[in-house]
């Protein structure tokens, strides 16, 4: 069976990129929260489509670098993926994946996991990059990557990352990104094998959400000039949003 471990990161003493309220920002996010919850799901997500899966941490508390990666290399994992959120000074936004710049079957992880999380988000993302200054991508024993899913400090996507949906859809992504690489099949939610929904990365979103947050999802595409098709035009599932770029 195939094992995957995941790093969901920081936590404990250690909240990772924090964005306070400020002017119209009225959203406080800490990194550690959301690496937890995306971890989580994505722990769910492999073990529904029959992956071992190992965790660095499932509650608020902070294994130390070292300590992650010795725990994957004990326990002989396939590949390692840390999940992370960005943070910098400018208004920068997108989603990137890191891996160490000679691991051949790394860039090829980091590859998977990305083509699944492009059609996602709805701005231009910011592409593979190698880095081979960071501990955990250096001290693991097999393919390692850190997935870095978007600025918490870009107020426009850290509305759209606090979002049950967004994390929802990113730890899915990841998901068949992994699946495409062991080679397992992936299982949706629904627990049907599934190709992958989203179509044309160029075209169209799927956005999972609660029918509670539908009118986040609706404001959403309002303010960045996407269409959305409304459950009762789709007739389908209350958790699913259709969305198309630019009015198409």
């Amino acid at each position: 069976m195939a094992r995957v471990y995941i790093d969901p990161g920081h936590g404990g003493r250690d909240p990772g990129a924090v964005d306070g309220k400020s002017g119209t920002d009225v959203l406080y996010t800490e990194e550690e929260d959301l690496t937890l919850t995306v971890g989580m799901l994505l722990y769910d997500a492999l073990k529904r489509c029959g992956v071992n899966v190992g965790i660095s941490r499932m509650a608020d508390v902070y294994p130390s670098l070292g300590e992650r990666a010795r725990k994957a290399n004990e326990w002989l994992a396939d590949c390692f993926v840390s999940v992370h959120f960005n943070a910098h000074a400018s208004a920068a936004k997108g989603m990137e994946v890191l891996y160490y710049p000679s691991s051949v079957k790394g860039k090829k992880l980091a590859a998977n996991i990305y083509d699944h999380l492009a059609p996602i988000t709805p701005w231009g993302d910011r592409g593979l990059k190698a880095r081979d200054n960071l501990y955990v991508l250096r001290a693991t024993s097999m393919p390692a990557v850190i997935v870095e899913y978007d600025f918490i400090t870009s107020e426009e996507a850290e509305r759209l990352v606090v979002t049950e949906a967004y994390l929802a859809a990113a730890a899915e992504a990841t998901a068949r990104g992994v699946c495409d690489w062991l080679p397992v099949p992936y299982v949706a939610p629904d627990g049907n094998e599934a190709d992958d929904p989203t179509g044309d990365p160029d075209d169209v979103h799927i956005i999972v959400a609660r029918q509670s947050k539908y009118g986040l999802v609706e404001d959403f595409c309002n303010e960045n000039s996407l269409t959305h098709w409304t459950l009762e035009d789709l007739n389908v599932p209350t958790s699913t949003f259709h969305i198309t770029k630019g009015g198409e």
